[in-house]
């Protein structure tokens, strides 16, 4: 719902990468260094969980305010934005706590985003920066 085709963006490479914030990096595992915008979920030293619809860190819900209208459009059509899982079932992760310099990544299109649940926790070496201006 913030970045749209034809949108132009500004990239800050020393942003600070915090929980919420989208972030410019290489996917990890492609070879042909394909790029792409996705928004921090987890950090590092943290155990991520989504349960019927709610995201929980450390066992705290934590309130995604930029998923309200696509949320809503989910209960009153009765599909799942967000299917349920732990950080355990992340690919390449290592147990339910996320290593120090590894990020857990989503896209805000949850239902159909190729993100972490996808090809793994992305590493701080593949961020080249954190989105800081959409126009």
């Amino acid at each position: 719902p913030n970045i749209m085709d034809g949108n132009q963006i500004i990239i800050y490479r020393k942003g600070k990468l915090k929980r919420f914030a989208n972030i410019y990096f290489r996917v990890p595992g492609r070879s042909d260094n394909q790029t792409n915008i996705r928004r921090i979920i987890g950090l590092p030293g943290e155990r991520v969980e989504y349960k019927d619809e709610g995201l929980y860190v450390n066992g705290e819900e934590k309130v995604e305010h930029f998923l309200g209208t696509q949320l809503i459009d989910a209960q009153e059509n009765n599909y799942t934005l967000t299917e349920s899982f732990t950080s355990a079932d992340i690919p390449n992760s290592e147990g339910e706590i996320i290593p120090d310099g590894f990020y857990l990544v989503l896209g805000d299109n949850r239902a159909f985003s190729t993100d972490s649940r996808n090809y793994g926790l992305v590493p701080e070496e593949n961020i080249i920066g954190t989105v800081e201006i959409i126009f």
